[in-house]
């Protein structure tokens, strides 16, 4: 195979075919303006939703500490270290017998 012919006879081909297109060189008017518009609004989108996220972990992080010092607080108010049940056994053992 001559692929040089080949390729001589593609470029003649693409030269024929090139005042057809002679149109679609260059962008139409506003194509720039509106590209870099979109990319910039999608940019803003991602930008608030991450900054939406992350607020709303740092909320729930708070609201798991304050779940934990409440719950830790009430158990040592109420910690004498016993366990209810042996605690009552306890003050069975010394009630006096009649």
């Amino acid at each position: 195979m001559n692929y040089e012919r080949e390729d001589t006879a593609w470029r003649a081909l693409l030269a024929q075919s090139q005042p057809a297109f002679q149109g679609e060189t260059e962008p139409p008017f506003g194509f720039v303006t509106a590209t870099t518009a979109r990319l910039m609004a999608e940019r803003r989108k991602r930008d608030l939703m991450e900054t939406i996220g992350l607020r709303a972990l740092a909320a729930s992080l708070a609201a798991l500490g304050l779940a934990t010092a409440v719950t830790f607080f009430l158990e040592v108010r109420d910690a004498d270290g016993m366990d209810p049940g042996i605690k009552s056994l306890a003050y069975v053992e010394n009630m006096p017998l009649s």
